[in-house]
């Protein structure tokens, strides 16, 4: 999905050039996304540049509807009104949904 980067949280970079619009990964399942306004996401960025362990980087393809190649930002999820969603974009395959579902696990992990 792409939201307006306004509504997006980056409470590290508080200089950064703001974009008109934000890929975003929607983290919640397909029930909540029906009857909640409210639903978690991650931004994603363009920049690949390695930042932290707790982001994963995919390659754009049709299905997921990536420009180029971007970093999701799991360390910056966050809630996020379904009403301020500009668009859908794609999908993730499920092997990257399985990717991302254990990089979470693995975040929160105090194992």
């Amino acid at each position: 999905m792409t939201v307006s980067d306004s509504h997006i949280k980056f409470p590290l970079n508080l200089v950064r050039k703001a974009h008109e619009r934000r890929f975003c990964l929607v983290l919640s399942n397909d029930l909540i996304c029906q009857k909640s306004d409210i639903i978690l996401m991650a931004p994603m960025t363009s920049d690949t540049t390695f930042k932290s362990m707790s982001q994963l980087e995919f390659a754009p393809s049709v299905s997921n509807g990536l420009l180029r190649n971007s970093r999701v930002l799991l360390d910056q999820i966050q809630p996020m009104k379904k009403s301020e969603i500009l668009e859908k974009m794609g999908r993730l395959s499920l092997t990257e949904w399985e990717l991302v579902m254990t990089q979470i696990v693995w975040n929160f992990d105090r194992a």
